[in-house]
C-alpha cells in the first residue's frame, strides 16, 4: 500500500485585492492535510472519512479519472481511501491538496517518477473540475509546499530566513467565496475611488511583507498583519465573529492578526512566536472548535 500526503494553505496578504491585479502572499498549513493510501483491489473503489454529496462524488470519479489520463495509466483494480483534517469550504485549499495526494499516491502505485513541477501542472488540471479557472496559487502552496508570492499571473517561491509560527481558528461560519468577491466587486463600481486607494494600501502591506518574509522580520509581519486586517474591515469583509477572533488573538499575545480567506466567516491566522503560542491557542480554542498550529520553517 502507498501513502501520500499534501498540506492545507491560507491567504497571508493580499486577499480580494488580487482580483484587480495587486500581490498577495499565501503559506502552506502542515496540520491540516489529506492523506491518500493506495491499495490493490478486486475492483476501482475509494472511501472517505466523511460522507460525500452527490455532486462531490461525481467531481472526485472526474478527479480520478483526469489523474489516470494526466499520468497515462489506465484505471485499473484499486482501493482508494482519503483522510482529511483540512476544514471544507474554508478556504485552506482541500481540492487541491486532495487532487496533489492522489496524484503522488496513484503516482507511486504504478511507480511514476514524478517532478514536482510536472505534479503541480497536473495539479492545476485538476482545479479547474473545481473551480474553472484557478489561479493556481492554491496547487503551487501545496505542491512545493512553500510560501508563495503571487503577483499578475507569475509565482515565485518565497525564501524564509526565520520560521514563522500560525494559529488559525475558524469561525464556523461557511461563506461563498464568490459571493463576497461580487459583493466587493459592486461597492468597487459604486464607490471606484474609494477602493482603489484602499487596494493600493493592501497591495503596498503584501510588498513590505514580503520583504520582511525574506529579512526574518516577525515583529514587522504582526504589525502588517493587523494594518491588513483593519483595511479588510473597510472594505466590509470582515464580520463580528472574525473580528472577535482577531481582538481574542491580539490579547492573548498574537504578534498580529487578521481574517485568512474571503471573510464573512471562514478562518482568521494569528502570527505567535514560542512564548504565545500556547497562551494564543488557548483563548482561540474557547470560542473556536476549529484551531491549528503551524510552523513554517526556512
Amino acid at each position: 500500500m502507498e501513502t501520500a500526503k499534501a498540506p492545507g494553505k491560507i491567504i497571508l496578504f493580499g486577499e480580494h485585492a488580487v482580483v484587480y491585479g495587486y500581490p498577495g502572499i499565501a503559506v502552506p498549513v502542515k496540520n491540516a492535510e489529506i492523506e491518500v493510501s493506495v491499495s490493490h483491489s478486486d475492483y476501482f473503489s475509494y472511501e472517505t472519512d466523511r460522507e460525500l454529496y452527490k455532486e462531490e462524488k461525481e467531481c472526485l470519479n472526474e478527479l480520478v479519472d483526469l489523474i489516470f489520463f494526466q499520468l497515462e495509466v489506465d484505471k485499473k483494480e484499486l482501493h482508494i481511501k482519503i483522510k482529511s483534517t483540512i476544514p471544507i469550504a474554508s478556504g485552506m485549499g482541500s481540492s487541491a491538496a486532495l487532487a496533489v495526494a492522489l496524484i503522488k499516491g496513484i503516482a507511486e502505485h504504478f511507480d511514476i517518477l514524478l517532478t514536482e513541477k510536472k505534479i503541480n501542472e497536473i495539479a492545476f488540471e485538476s482545479e479547474k473540475l473545481f473551480h474553472g479557472t484557478p489561479s493556481g496559487i492554491d496547487n503551487t502552496v501545496v505542491t512545493y509546499g512553500k510560501p508563495v508570492y503571487f503577483y499578475d499571473g507569475e509565482m515565485q517561491l518565497l525564501k524564509l530566513k526565520k520560521p514563522i509560527y500560525l494559529v488559525i481558528a475558524n469561525t464556523g461560519i461557511k461563506s461563498s467565496t464568490k459571493e463576497v468577491v461580487s459583493g466587493v466587486r459592486q461597492r468597487y463600481e459604486r464607490y471606484k475611488e474609494e477602493y482603489s486607494a484602499l487596494f493600493d494600501k493592501i497591495g503596498e502591506i503584501t510588498e513590505k511583507a514580503k520583504t520582511a518574509f525574506e529579512n526574518g522580520e516577525i515583529e514587522q509581519l504582526g504589525e502588517l498583519m493587523d494594518k491588513n486586517h483593519a483595511l479588510l474591515q473597510q472594505i466590509d469583509v470582515s464580520c463580528k465573529e472574525l473580528d472577535e477572533l482577531v481582538e481574542t488573538a491580539k490579547l492573548a499575545g498574537a504578534l498580529g492578526a487578521k481574517l485568512a480567506g474571503a471573510g464573512k466567516g471562514g478562518n482568521i491566522v494569528a502570527l505567535v512566536d514560542e512564548s504565545s503560542k500556547d497562551k494564543v491557542i488557548e483563548a482561540l480554542k474557547k470560542i473556536s472548535k476549529n484551531v491549528i498550529y503551524t510552523e513554517i520553517k526556512p
